[in-house]
């Protein structure tokens, strides 16, 4: 079976918001502002214990290395989602931890 290829150039894909490319970009862009937002807001002595994974349909996932770290953002909950709505202007009201001991955060 043959294989077809669109042949754009990869500029092309990147710069056309519509592309699946582009908007995978965006939304790595995005949990990467989100994430930074929260460790900023956590401090530094977890800061590397926690990430964002997901964001949609007004619900936050955070991701933590420990029981120790969830249970902290889970305790500040509402300080969270209020620093996000004000800083990032999240429109959203819910936020689920879940912990990962292999999440990896940059």
């Amino acid at each position: 079976v043959p294989v077809t290829t669109d042949v754009r150039a990869i500029g092309a894909w990147l710069n056309d918001a519509a592309s699946p490319v582009s908007q995978l970009l965006q939304a790595a862009d995005r949990l990467r502002v989100y994430s930074r937002a929260l460790q900023a807001f956590i401090g530094p002595s977890l800061a590397e214990e926690l990430s964002v994974a997901d964001i949609r349909l007004g619900r936050i996932v955070v991701h933590a290395r420990t029981a120790a770290a969830a249970t902290i953002v889970r305790y500040r909950r509402r300080e969270l989602l209020q620093h996000l709505q004000k800083e990032l202007h999240f429109t959203g009201g819910h936020l689920e931890v879940r912990v990962h001991p292999d999440t990896h955060t940059s």
